[in-house]
């Protein structure tokens, strides 16, 4: 399964959202195959964070280092209380920082990276700066600490991810083939399922069955039913049949249990991720009414994600109902103040792929000349209008919009401050060029 950097709350929250933006965005047909691959249900997991008390807190430590991103710390404190890897319990702490904290993708072989996120900083899949790459015999040592696997449903889960990860992948590991790794992920998996008898070791080993060859993958929809007949409630295991139903193009299936999944997810967040998967759905079927509907729903659980809303004015856009769209983003706006600033520049990008740049333009002025609305997102709705107005030919505009924004940048006590004036500088400058 693949490891992003990102920690397992962000790693569920990421793979919903970009299957459903894939959806909106290639098509239900032509790339099916392509966005199902993409949707490993690893995406689901979630590897309990128990602490644990060491020598002198040491694993509490460590454990705190992985929580905040500080990966490459957490690495260092491991390998220098238990260079050897003696003990089980360091040796579970590395497994896991491997494969929820690792940058990177073996990609032959034991060979991890590492890297000291900055504070408040977003995880990010590509590959930053100042990687620590760290090397070591998964497989051997995890040999070595059977007894201990065996005792630890957390241990036996995190080595029962890693062998899937082997199982998965197409490079050559190191003592380990891929029918050896198979066979162990398949053992362990079983053996969690069977001991936690909990809806989240279903998952897993859901994803596992549907990532492994043919001999395991058609076991994926037995015991599908299966986990289903004895959580019938379960947020994730309901969300995991919504995109089951996906991938085999049972839209109305897919779209009903993600909102049922919606429905039971205590979780807002969660919640709106199921809702936006959902909304995705009903988009690539055309019923953009629903979309915007359900859309409209994940924003009302967590405003703080702008594909939300801009998925929304998107299918509002494609119903031909510009009077609509326009109502609804600015009632968003207005009433959801935590909606990121980059939300505005996704929504006038989807106006202008339809070329409704005039649209957009009636659509956000009021919000720009809205005194009480935040004044950086004042500042980026007069951007934006320029841009739009400078599309439409309209120079005298563009430039009265800029000017706006300019005197209400200079007032702007943010880091963005210096940045934002540099840029629409620049853009008067192509305004006045032409």
């Amino acid at each position: 399964m693949p490891r992003t950097g990102l920690t397992a709350e962000e790693i569920k929250g990421r793979a919903v959202d970009v299957t459903a933006f894939l959806i909106r965005d290639v098509g239900f047909e032509k790339r099916l195959s392509d966005v199902a691959r993409r949707l490993v249900i690893a995406i689901l997991i979630t590897v309990p964070a128990a602490l644990t008390a060491g020598p002198d807190g040491s694993f509490e430590r460590i454990d705190d280092l992985m929580r905040r991103g500080q990966c490459a710390s957490a690495l260092s404190q491991i390998t220098g209380l238990d260079p050897e890897l003696k003990d089980p319990a360091m040796v579970r702490r590395l497994l896991d920082l491997s494969l929820n904290c690792s940058v990177k993708l073996p990609e032959a072989g034991d060979r991890f990276g590492f890297v000291d996120r900055k504070e408040g900083e977003a995880a990010s899949a590509h590959l930053p700066q100042g990687v620590v790459s760290f090397a070591w015999p998964v497989h051997a040592t995890l040999e070595r600490h059977e007894a201990s696997i065996a005792s630890d449903a957390v241990f036996t889960g995190l080595a029962a991810d890693y062998y899937s990860l082997v199982c998965a992948s197409k490079e050559s590991w190191p003592d380990l083939n891929r029918s050896m790794a198979c066979a162990k992920a398949d053992r362990l998996y079983t053996r969690l399922l069977r001991e936690e008898a909990k809806p989240q070791s279903c998952v897993r080993y859901l994803s596992f069955l549907k990532s492994a060859s043919p001999e395991y993958s058609r076991r994926e929809e037995p015991q599908l039913r299966q986990c289903l007949k004895e959580w019938p409630a379960d947020a994730d295991l309901l969300l995991y049949d919504a995109l089951y139903q996906y991938r085999l193009r049972h839209p109305k299936e897919a779209i009903s249990q993600a909102m049922r999944s919606a429905e039971k997810n205590k979780d807002r967040k969660r919640a709106a991720q199921a809702l936006s998967f959902a909304a995705s759905v009903a988009f690539e079927t055309e019923d953009y009414a629903r979309s915007a509907e359900l859309y409209r729903k994940a924003v009302t659980y967590d405003a703080t994600n702008p594909r939300y809303l801009e998925g929304q004015i998107t299918a509002l856009l494609f119903a031909d109902n510009t009077a609509r769209a326009a109502k609804e983003l600015q009632e968003a706006m207005k009433r959801h103040r935590e909606i990121p600033p980059v939300a505005i520049d996704l929504i006038r990008r989807a106006y202008a792929d339809l070329d409704r740049h005039d649209a957009f333009v009636s659509a956000v002025t009021p919000l720009a000349e809205d005194a009480k609305l935040d004044l950086l997102k004042r500042v980026l709705l007069y951007r934006s209008i320029s841009l739009a107005q400078i599309e439409l030919g309209k120079r005298v505009e563009a430039r009265l919009a800029l000017e706006k924004g300019i005197h209400l940048t200079e007032k702007l006590n943010d880091d963005r401050r210096e940045s934002l004036l540099v840029e629409l500088r620049r853009i008067m400058r192509t305004i006045e060029s032409k």
